[in-house]
């Protein structure tokens, strides 16, 4: 998997601490990259990565403009959301365990869940730059980010929406018992 963002500018964006592996850091690195193509739509992603994945970068003037900020400040910050949930546990072979060190305990499950809930709102702040930076950019100029328009996933929402629904029907279904008796 070819990282759009560094574990450097995760822990610098986040402030998670230099102690943390590196490999703690990918899977919720290649979450927060699956939810970025999910919302930016895969062939728009796949050009971001195979332009940021080159040596020297050849971003497009359009893209550089979108990645630096925009998409580095959301993985940054989903990558976080992924990782903050995980951060007190660790898995073994009989189960989910809390870790513990000598001179300190776990934070507890309501600090947990006030940076859990801080993160996601960090998220959602920069999920909304990220995509009402796109929809300015095209309306300012139709021809930008053509690769966003095709498949038409501008929804920022992550809610559902009843939209098929007219009226209420009025109509009452009578079912009828009725005994049927077969003679041998």
């Amino acid at each position: 998997m070819s990282k759009l963002i560094t574990y450097a500018y995760l822990r610098q964006e986040t402030d998670i601490s230099p102690n943390v592996d590196n490999a703690k850091l990918d899977n919720p690195i290649k979450n927060a990259q699956d939810r970025l193509r999910a919302l930016i739509c895969p062939a728009f992603y796949d050009q971001l990565v195979s332009q940021n994945s080159t040596t020297p970068k050849t971003l497009s003037t359009d893209n550089e403009a979108f990645y630096t900020p925009y998409v580095i400040q959301y993985l940054a910050w989903q990558a976080y959301e992924f990782y903050i949930i995980k951060a007190n546990t660790y898995e073994t072979r009989i189960g989910v365990r809390v870790f513990r060190e000598e001179n300190s305990e776990p934070a507890s499950d309501k600090i947990m869940g006030e940076q859990i809930a801080l993160a996601k709102r960090q998220t959602q702040f920069y999920k909304e730059q990220m995509i009402n930076f796109l929809r300015t950019s095209q309306n300012a100029d139709s021809t930008k980010y053509p690769l966003y328009t095709i498949l038409g996933t501008k929804s920022t929402g992550s809610g559902f929406g009843i939209s098929a629904v007219s009226k209420i029907d009025t109509v009452n279904y009578k079912i009828e018992n009725s005994i049927i008796n077969q003679e041998p």
